[in-house]
């Protein structure tokens, strides 16, 4: 593999936002691995994206800059997407009302909301892509002022009543891209902590940014014989938590295949107490935390 392609492969997962020059709907695309490919033979990549009864020709460079959009008429057009709504049904919830909305997967979740009015979630849906990965945005929707918050154009949170400034920060902290939806009861554990601080010290915003890549990991068993003695040496290392230790390390549950976040749902405990024990067990070679596959795939808001 050339220099040049091992850098171009860095771009993978990268999302490109542009407008469409016809309708000014946002487009948004995350670069693949045939796209540096690409880019390696020319310089230049065209990638075609659904839009309407449109389709959009967006040319980019390897600097992500947009050297070009081409409209033209689709012989036929698709079916329009529906927005899906959510509710993952907490068994606790901050006492807030936070949407979560996912440009890319159409998709406006309502775990931790008290407005779900139709209308307004469709409006507010509306108005979520077009302030993407655009930080912190005040917008009046159906006569509500929302505070939009969004770091990365695949998630936006929306605080509909006025919320601490602490929580504005906590929330902007989700920077990175994804295409899953983000587990209601990490986000509620990560809520509770911007609602809880005057203000974020860099200790907090550690244990947030680890919170969230925990939604992320997948766990797998690598050595089931020396469960016995690692649950014996947890039990000792962290002390008053052997009900914690017990219910973690059990083979049964560690070989679920879960991730850190489903595993302290399914068990009923923070997921900041799971990735503890589950940290040490990796320290001893017990566990692995596998960073779950992204699906490289063009994706567009409609």
């Amino acid at each position: 593999m050339s220099e040049a392609m091992s850098d171009l492969r860095e771009l993978v997962g990268s999302i490109l936002m542009t407008k469409c020059p016809r309708c000014g709907r946002t487009l948004i695309y995350r670069v693949t691995e045939r796209d540096c490919e690409e880019l390696s033979r020319g310089g230049i990549c065209t990638v075609a994206l659904p839009c309407g009864d449109h389709v959009v020709l967006v040319c980019f460079d390897r600097d992500l800059n947009v050297r070009g959009t081409y409209v033209y008429r689709l012989a036929a057009p698709p079916e329009r997407k529906r927005i899906r709504v959510i509710d993952q049904k907490p068994p606790r919830r901050p006492n807030a009302d936070i949407i979560v909305i996912y440009p890319e997967l159409m998709t406006v979740d309502v775990s931790l909301a008290i407005s779900r009015g139709r209308d307004f979630l469709r409006e507010l849906f509306k108005r979520a892509v077009e302030v993407a990965g655009k930080g912190v945005k005040i917008v009046t929707v159906l006569e509500k002022p929302v505070v939009f918050v969004s770091s990365s154009p695949s998630v936006v949170f929306a605080l509909v009543h006025p919320h601490k400034q602490t929580l504005v920060e906590t929330l902007s902290l989700f920077t990175m891209p994804t295409s899953r939806v983000f587990k209601a009861n990490l986000l509620a554990e990560v809520i509770n902590i911007g609602m809880s601080r005057e203000s974020l010290t860099l200790k907090d915003r550690e244990l947030i940014s680890k919170l969230i890549s925990a939604d992320n990991l997948k766990v797998e068993l690598v050595s089931p014989s020396l469960l016995p003695l690692a649950r014996h040496v947890l039990s000792l290392a962290i002390k008053g938590r052997r009900d914690l230790v017990k219910k973690i390390v059990n083979q049964d549950v560690l070989s679920a295949g879960l991730t850190v976040t489903e595993l302290a749902s399914l068990l009923d405990v923070s997921v900041r107490e799971v990735l503890e024990v589950l940290r040490e067990l990796e320290k001893r070679g017990i566990v692995r935390l596998e960073p779950l596959g992204e699906e490289n795939e063009p994706l567009q808001v409609a």
